[in-house]
């Protein structure tokens, strides 16, 4: 390892004075307080940042036993037995203190051993990755510049790195450049969100061509960003460099997040802006919220229902001892009676607690816990849990929580990805009032899109080379397939058969592009000024000027060209809702194409719609004015850029729409059924309009044809509360027949606000099912979370996606399924599964016995316990209640802690009171 960052400062020979004019704050708004870091490019820091290193260990080696005797003593049953233990040291004690404080020791020590080893594990991970190396630019004694290997831990801001292809990134940097001409640079996400897609990321103009030593060694200015913050698709900061005239944003795409790898990129440079904790890997690794379980709960309460009866014997008893002592014990000469007998009365409570102790079980919690953890093992090595296509077993990652399974009352699911596949297929479009494509139900099995005429119209168009267009139509199918092929976030790739491979983050936009590219618009590069296209074989480039990101609350993506024709277009995908808001007055085809949308909806196919708008250079040149001071804008930027875009993205001209088909997965129907049969109600929560989530609910057998189907769609809050009275009135008169509701997510919103809930408690409890579309992932986990409150049942929310994750916390129960749009969800969940299918299996046969058997456990002990303490009362009742005890002390502890503790341990881990062939066939038995 060579120098360090304090020695590469202070080798700088200039002086901080010649860049006081880098990075001045002429691009900041008037009166805005700018919040963030201000990172210098080989110079000196202005202010001392965190170094590299991180740990991720609970404790240390002075604060290890202190700290986890701590955690241990939080449980109330522990300090029990600590008071009990002290007591025992005391005169009042009946028996030697050395067998009872050898079992709580026993007990203490063996959650010590497991704390520690699960620790000296985060340790030696942490040590891995502190320990990696990475080529880090550092100037020698003699000032000649050099990349040397250094540990991950030496990093600190200010250093510019090397990264090479399939290497991790170290730190959060921002791209300088990289072995591609344009500055692309292509990284896997799957380490930090489970997302397999390859996503691009793509340095500035202005860096871009840094390449050899001396110029990265030359380069000077300051970047300017935000202070560490979670968010991983987020990035707010600016670049001023010597030389250059003004400001430039950064913003994600200029981000090298940590723990990302490089990949089909040679090499990269970067400039280290968030190290260590910092990093946005390391912000985002908070865990779980903690989730205690029912059973936990109760046998809380049961223990201290039990601390009270021991209470009260031992203060009867105390008081029959002295009183025996006081009437017959004086007539003893041979008895050391007390002459102060409400002193004597008192002491023997301590004494007789000392007795009665093993009242509460002191292995019971380590009992419970060992059986959980065999019960886990038992669901991760399920092999009927497998997914062969991700090659994923079922994980259980909270085992707190296996009976809950066994107990669940409602099940939340997502749609996409959850119950479909994720297999995205274009089959129908409309364009110009025109429909092309099949139904799905028509179409053979097929992933191409197919339409002869449509492949007709297309054949006309390229006998045209000038684009000169005969027909309005065939103007407006140009521009349809143009903007399926520019306006998105697609990466191209090549298969090993040389045929082209398109990598999206979403499904939907790789389906599009796919299907764009089978009818001969196909999508061929793209870089920071321009993206081409082939049309039918003849490439055409268009200038990338601006990209309008897609995001939750937009719902839509924009990006703004430059045509071989010299005009500036501005091209525009989004949910049909928001594009038809923003449509200029004369559309020729706008109910035409509303009525197509309402077909493809109610075939189940995801809908989007499609818009142009012509720009005059005057126009653009204002709007892109604003849009730049936006960019730059280091508080507030993603607000400012949506009010910006919200100015451009208006007056929009139709060109139509698509219908995207999202396959069910394999045994979605059955699993829905045996679910519902089992008595388990379940809400589905999706993003889809009405008639899609309608379609979809029938498909996977939610509404069934004797379902009574009740709908709400009320906007204002006095509408609302007159329909959920009429729907409650509805309800009550079909109560014989299964219910299915269908509710929009702004409606849902009005019922789980205080005026309306209780009334809307009352409606769901008549109802089978729920299907909320047009919900937000905000509004999914209000749902849960009020459902949770009002019904007090315990609730399983199941969903693949980064949008559920906070609904899978929020319920008692998170599964998350691991599939195509990565394991954000699964790393945030209790139990992960490859498939909806396997939830069956989870709850009916996992849940079910883990409920049994642990129930059976607790059960067995406080009987067990009981019993033990009864007869030691009795015992008491031939010795006059002097405190004398029944039993040898240390086989007393043998038989709390081996002779009656491991057989129900077996019994806990193996029994089976019912097969699973018969949880199968009658799931009413859940």
């Amino acid at each position: 390892l060579v120098g360090t960052h304090a020695s590469k400062m202070s080798s700088y020979d200039f002086e901080m004075d010649e860049w006081e004019d880098i990075g001045t704050d002429e691009d900041i708004d008037e009166g805005e307080v700018v919040e963030g870091r201000v990172v210098m490019i080989n110079s000196p820091q202005r202010e001392i940042f965190k170094s590299n290193y991180i740990s991720n260990t609970k404790y240390n080696v002075f604060s290890f036993f202190p700290k986890n005797l701590f955690e241990q003593f939080r449980r109330v049953a522990n300090m029990y037995f600590l008071a009990v233990g002290i007591i025992t040291l005391t005169p009042a004690s009946p028996t030697p203190s050395g067998p009872f404080w050898t079992a709580l020791i026993f007990v203490l020590v063996a959650n010590m051993l497991k704390e520690a080893y699960e620790d000296w594990n985060r340790r030696m991970q942490d040590k891995k990755i502190n320990h990696q190396l990475v080529e880090v630019l550092r100037l020698g004694p003699n000032k000649e510049s050099a990349f040397v290997s250094a540990y991950w831990k030496h990093l600190q801001v200010g250093d510019i790195v090397k990264v090479k292809s399939d290497e991790f990134i170290p730190a959060d940097l921002l791209l300088i450049s990289s072995s591609f001409e344009g500055g692309q640079a292509y990284i896997s996400t799957s380490n930090l969100d489970g997302e397999s897609n390859i996503k691009v990321r793509q340095s500035l103009h202005a860096t871009s061509k840094l390449q050899s030593m001396d110029e990265l060694v030359q380069m000077r200015g300051q970047v300017k960003c935000e202070h560490p913050l979670a968010t991983l698709h987020q990035f707010n900061g600016s670049i001023r460099l010597q030389g250059w005239p003004k400001s430039m944003p950064l913003g994600i795409d200029q981000l090298m997040i940590r723990a990302t790898k490089l990949k089909n990129t040679p090499y990269i440079y970067g400039l280290v802006l968030y190290t260590g904790h910092q990093t946005k890997a390391s912000l985002n690794t908070s865990s779980a919220p903690s989730k205690r379980s029912r059973l936990e709960q109760i046998l809380n309460r049961m223990i201290l229902v039990l601390l009270i009866v021991e209470l009260l014997l031992s203060m009867i008893s105390a008081a029959l001892g002295g009183a025996w002592e006081r009437n017959i014990g004086r007539d003893s000469w041979y008895l050391h009676v007390p002459e102060d007998f409400f002193w004597s009365v008192v002491e023997r409570v301590f004494t007789f607690l000392v007795l009665y102790s093993p009242m509460v079980p002191i292995s019971l919690y380590v009992s419970i816990e060992m059986v959980r953890v065999a019960q886990g093992l038992f669901i991760n090595w399920d092999d009927r849990m497998y997914t062969q296509e991700t090659q994923t077993f079922a994980q259980c990652r909270n085992s707190n929580l296996n009976e809950e399974l066994g107990q669940v009352q409602y099940i939340f699911s997502d749609k996409t990805g959850t119950l479909t596949a994720n297999k995205m297929t274009m089959r129908m479009i409309s364009v110009a009032g025109i429909i092309y494509g099949r139904l799905p139900n028509d179409s053979a099995p097929t992933e191409k899109f197919e339409d002869e005429n449509l492949v007709q119209e297309l054949m006309q168009f390229e006998m045209d080379p000038k684009g000169n267009f005969a027909e309005k139509s065939l103007e407006t199918l140009y521009h349809f397939f143009v903007c399926l092929s520019v306006c998105h976030s697609v990466i191209v790739g090549t298969k090993e058969n040389g045929d082209k491979e398109y990598q999206a983050s979403s499904p939907d936009e790789a389906a599009l592009v796919t299907a764009a590219h089978q009818l001969g618009f196909t999508f061929v590069r793209r870089s920071t000024e321009s993206v081409t296209i082939s049309i039918q074989g003849r490439e055409e480039t268009f200038q990338l000027l601006n990209t309008l990101e897609f995001n939750s609350d937009r719902k839509r993506m924009s990006v703004i060209v430059r045509g071989s024709d010299n005009k500036i277009r501005l091209y525009c995908k989004g949910a049909d809702s928001l594009i038809y808001e923003r449509l200029g007055d004369t559309q020729s085809w706008r109910s035409s194409t509303e009525t197509h949308l309402q077909s493809f909806a109610t075939n189940g196919l995801r809908t989007l719609c499609l818009s142009m708008k012509t720009l005059t250079p005057q126009e653009y040149a204002i709007w892109e004015k604003e849009y730049h001071q936006a960019s730059i804008s280091l508080t507030k930027r993603s607000e400012k850029i949506d009010e910006i875009s919200e100015k451009i993205e208006k007056d929009l001209f139709l060109l139509g729409a698509t219908g995207i088909e999202d396959e069910l997965q394999e045994g979605v129907p059955e699993t829905i059924t045996a679910l519902q049969h089992a008595g388990i109600k379940i809400w589905v929560l999706t993003g889809d309009k009405q008639e899609t989530a309608i379609n979809i609910g029938r498909s996977c057998k939610l509404i069934k044809a004797e379902h009574v189907v009740l709908i709400m769609d009320a906007l204002q809050l006095e509408e609302a509360t007159v329909q959920l009275e009429k729907t409650i009135a509805d309800a009550y008169k079909v109560s014989s027949q299964p219910i299915a509701l269908v509710i929009p997510g702004k409606t849902m919103e009005l019922m789980l606000s205080d005026e309306m809930i209780l009334n809307f408690i009352q409606l769901a409890r008549l109802i089978d099912s729920v299907i909320c579309c047009r919900a937000t992932p905000l509004q999914k986990s209000q749902v849960v979370l009020r459902i949770i409150q009002h019904e007090k049942c315990i609730a399983l929310a199941i969903g693949d996606g980064a949008n559920d994750v906070s609904m899978i916390q929020q319920a008692h129960v998170g599964v998350g399924i691991r599939g195509k749009e990565g394991v954000q969800a699964a790393l945030a969940s209790d139990y992960s599964i490859g498939e909806f299918r396997h939830l069956q299996r989870l709850v009916l046969v996992h849940g079910r016995w883990s409920y049994w058997r642990l129930s059976i456990l607790v059960l067995y002990f406080l009987y067990k316990n009981m019993l033990a303490a009864s007869i030691q009362f009795w015992w008491s009742t031939r010795t006059g209640f002097s405190g004398q005890t029944i039993y040898d002390p240390f086989a007393g502890i043998g038989y709390s802690l081996v002779f009656t503790a491991l057989p129900i341990l077996i019994f806990a881990a193996f029994d089976r009171d019912l097969p699973e062939t018969e949880l199968f066939r009658y799931p009413e038995i859940l």
